[in-house]
């Protein structure tokens, strides 16, 4: 989970923010609660803080001069700045210190929801946004929760008559540059008075375009396309979502034109695409013909690597023409490929569901990819590990036990379990932890906490950290769940364990 430390005078406001909203949900834990900055700077030098929730007046160190420090000591916390309704021209101090956003008191539970939401999907990407130059932080979060519908027309009328923006527009349409390099997008996609330009959390360029009517926007897009045929970008894709009416309702263009962006994988020689071009129903494919498919499956079957790679090849290595494909296709090819692997696992009576990922996690993962050949990378070195795993793995695979202990030895001051290390894997859970306990007669758990402890023993007898500092250093979150397990494994606790070999 990632830690949120908060931050205010009001032990009201502190007290609320506990059960404002569901914190573990979000896979967030409040780790503290402190009253003033200086504490707030204390508590960050000796722990680990994502999230920090802070007052913007408070005795002594104030939050602005908290999220300063912050941004000086190179800490990357993602900071949320709590307002009264008089502290706007204080608040005009923050927008270069890269907050992620700033809420009203009483703090409005659906709006700090979509926020924390929004920065959990960013931590977990493991990133900050790729901003452009002379950007902030607060304005790219705006951008992005309008484009995905993570705000309500309220909020967005606020932020941006706040960052002076104001949304005067009557229709919308969204335009989304995605290129090899991101640094060359800049200049291929201006910004213009009736536009808005960001960064989204997959590193593409992002243009919201309004104006007074449908033909403003045809004319707009119109330009767009003449910078493209003049050669200001030499390579990547343009699309162009469908025409809205409603500043409400460009989520809807956003999504239409992300989607398109699944051609790039097709045919690298084509610059930019409008929703609702022309597709004649008889030339549009969804899917790869069956045929292909039940080779590659008997090929699995078979054990013949050879014929299973040339239906890939057949798939991946050739470009497509996007007129008349569907913009998902390969994204469809690359689930009915290992639908086949699991199929063929199952026939065969083999554990080797290690491959496969669930089916949410599998199409977010083939449409994650940039590149065409990317993803045919991906998909052969699954075929060769699958047909590596069914000619030498016997019994429990003892290589991927040696795998899941080289991890934990890794990896143990992290908060890992068999769900990571499945993800870590491309692995199934239940199957890595069945064999795991085949092989060793133990639980992973409990081998991971085997693991703990030793590392506790050797900082116990070395180190002079005390027992929280301990728990964790070793990836516990709890010293209480830290100092009992000690007790389970070793009889004592772990003051006595020091004690006893001190002496």
């Amino acid at each position: 989970m990632f830690k949120v430390l908060l931050a205010d005078d009001d032990p009201f406001i502190l007290e609320g923010l506990h059960y404002i909203v569901d914190w573990k949900s979000l896979g967030l834990e409040i780790t503290a609660a402190v009253s003033n900055g200086k504490d707030a700077m204390d508590y960050i030098i000796c722990h680990t803080v994502h999230i920090l929730l802070t007052d913007i007046k408070m005795p002594g160190v104030d939050g602005i001069s908290l999220i300063r420090w912050i941004r000086g000591k190179g800490y990357d916390i993602r900071c949320i700045i709590l307002s009264g309704y008089d502290d706007y021209p204080y608040m005009k101090q923050a927008l270069h210190l890269d907050i992620e956003n700033y809420l009203i008191k009483s703090v409005n539970e659906n709006e700090l929801s979509r926020t924390l939401e929004n920065i959990v999907e960013k931590l977990e990407q493991g990133s900050r946004n790729l901003l452009l130059p002379s950007e902030n932080i607060l304005k790219e979060n705006v951008l992005l929760r309008w484009a995905t519908g993570r705000i309500t027309r309220r909020e967005l009328e606020e932020r941006m008559n706040f960052l002076e923006l104001p949304v005067n527009g009557v229709y919308y349409q969204v335009c989304v540059l995605r290129v090899p390099d991101a640094a060359d997008s800049n200049a291929a996609l201006p910004v213009s008075e009736n536009s808005y330009r960001f960064r989204d959390l997959d590193g593409d360029l992002v243009l919201i375009q309004s104006q007074e009517d449908p033909a403003g926007l045809e004319e707009a897009v119109k330009q767009l396309a003449g910078r493209f045929s003049s050669g200001a970008l030499l390579s990547g894709l343009l699309t162009v979502g469908k025409a809205v009416k409603g500043s409400g309702n460009v989520n809807d263009s956003y999504r239409t034109a992300k989607q398109l962006q699944n051609y790039s994988l097709m045919s690298p020689d084509c610059h930019m695409i409008s929703y609702g071009i022309p597709r004649p129903e008889h030339e549009k494919y969804s899917a790869p013909p069956s045929s292909d498919m039940e080779i590659y499956y008997q090929a699995l079957l078979q054990n013949d690597p050879g014929k299973a790679e040339k239906i890939l090849e057949q798939i991946y290595g050739r470009d497509y023409d996007y007129r008349a494909y569907s913009y998902d296709y390969l994204q469809a090819a690359t689930l009915r490929i290992f639908f086949s692997l699991a199929d063929a696992a199952r026939y065969l009576h083999l554990d080797t569901l290690d491959l496969l990922l669930p089916t949410d996690l599998l199409y977010k993962k083939a449409a994650s990819f940039r590149s065409r050949p990317a993803l045919y990378r991906w998909i052969s070195d699954t075929t060769s590990e699958f047909f590596r795993l069914k000619n030498s793995c016997k019994g429990a695979g003892s290589p991927v036990i040696e795998r899941m202990h080289n991890y934990a030895e890794a990896h143990y001051k992290e908060d890992i379990s068999l769900q990571t290390i499945s993800f870590e894997f491309n692995a199934n859970a239940a199957y890595l932890g069945r064999i795991f306990k085949e092989a060793t007669g133990q639980s992973f758990s409990s081998y991971l906490n085997q693991v703990r402890i030793k590392k506790a023993k050797m900082l116990l007898n070395e180190t002079g950290c005390t027992v929280h500092e301990i728990a964790e250093r070793i990836g516990y979150n709890s010293t209480n769940y830290f100092v009992n397990v000690f007790k389970k494994y070793t009889g004592c606790f772990p003051s006595q364990y020091r004690e006893m070999h001190n002496s």
